[in-house]
């Protein structure tokens, strides 16, 4: 009897953190916009056009939510190309579970710099070479969003070079 009560409440614990855990994966869906942004080369986290751009958006459209990327956002350390392919992957990842979670939800995506070609990659996919070549985001998604800003991409400029 006391193994039975012992994994009956082992097993009441595992439901109720999971139940938690999985609450806390969930995002919260925007009334207004979802806006999603990568910032540019060298910006601390929460700075940058594209960071008070998106906040701007938020006050103009009630209920709007504002997420940045967080990636390296480097050049050198780690390199580009590695800061480029993290932040494609946590933008995509953050485009995903949005769409999952909110199938309703209205998304806007922004990006400068080195964000721009973050936020191009997440979208159209990956051009491969040294650069990760990622999957594009499946169109029923891309054609329920609402917003594209993207300013100077600098990946041309990096393949040249």
């Amino acid at each position: 009897m006391r193994y039975t009560v012992g994994l009956v409440a082992c097993i009441a614990q595992l439901v109720a953190a999971n139940a938690i855990f999985s609450l806390d994966r969930r995002a919260d869906c925007a009334k207004g916009l979802y806006i999603l942004y990568a910032r540019g080369t060298g910006e601390p986290q929460d700075t940058g056009p594209t960071h008070n751009i998106s906040v701007d958006i938020a006050k103009r459209i009630p209920g709007s939510k504002v997420v940045p990327v967080v990636y390296p956002a480097t050049f050198t350390a780690p390199p580009y190309q590695d800061s480029v392919g993290e932040g494609v992957k946590k933008m995509q990842e953050g485009i995903l579970q949005y769409a999952k979670d909110c199938p309703d939800g209205k998304m806007a995506f922004l990006g400068y710099s080195q964000g721009a070609h973050i936020t191009m990659d997440s979208i159209c996919g990956g051009s491969g070479g040294v650069f990760n070549k990622a999957t594009p985001i499946p169109e029923e998604i891309v054609t329920k969003s609402s917003v594209y800003l993207i300013t100077p991409d600098c990946s041309a400029y990096m393949a040249a070079n």
